[in-house]
């Protein structure tokens, strides 16, 4: 079980929001013989679905009526692979997330947004932080991206951001379309060519 306890600088209440989750066993009979590939992969869901809780609390603290998202090239690495050992550093996010067209992590520093440093660090770590795997393993995430996982995530991010803050059913709406999301990785990461 994983639990994310939502809890901002401002907020008198925290959002217990719980995902059962077996990301760990996403492969699900297609041995990668990579125990760090699942590891990424598992870390990916995370990283996306904790960035889909922040993307709402900045949608929130901006007053942003009508959010967008979409992606771009990723700009920030914080590691590198080896030539010499055939290793690469794969981003536990598959592309920097924009919202209305800005990095999301340009909100980390926004007065308006005015977040507590451990939410800071969050926002910049789920967008820079990588980890070094085999070429073959990068290749799968690649391929993976270009198999379905960039529609499943920003349909993800999109919804959540729509979900309005202190609803009724809110905790209820967000576990469900994160479990639509980590079902959808599932499938499409089963589909992908290896």
């Amino acid at each position: 079980m994983i639990c994310y306890n939502i809890c901002y600088v401002g907020d008198k209440s925290m959002r217990r929001i719980k995902i059962q989750s077996e990301t760990h066993k996403i492969h699900q009979g297609r041995e990668l013989n990579e125990d760090v590939a699942q590891t990424h992969c598992h870390k990916r869901l995370l990283r996306i679905i904790t960035l889909g809780l922040i993307l709402r609390k900045i949608v929130a603290k901006k007053k942003i009526e009508q959010a967008e998202i979409s992606f771009g090239r990723a700009k920030i690495q914080d590691g590198k692979g080896s030539r010499a050992e055939k290793t690469e550093a794969a981003h536990n996010l598959p592309r920097d997330v924009l919202l209305n067209g800005c990095s999301t992590y340009e909100y980390a520093d926004d007065p308006e947004c005015d977040f507590h440093p451990r939410i800071k660090t969050i926002i910049r770590l789920s967008l820079t932080v990588t980890v070094i795997v085999k070429k073959e393993a990068n290749y799968i995430d690649s391929q993976w991206e270009n198999n379905g996982l960039l529609p499943i995530m920003s349909d993800y991010l999109n919804k959540c951001v729509n979900i309005p803050l202190n609803s009724e059913n809110e905790a209820e709406l967000l576990t469900k379309i994160a479990k639509k999301f980590i079902e959808g990785c599932k499938e499409t990461l089963n589909k992908t060519p290896r």
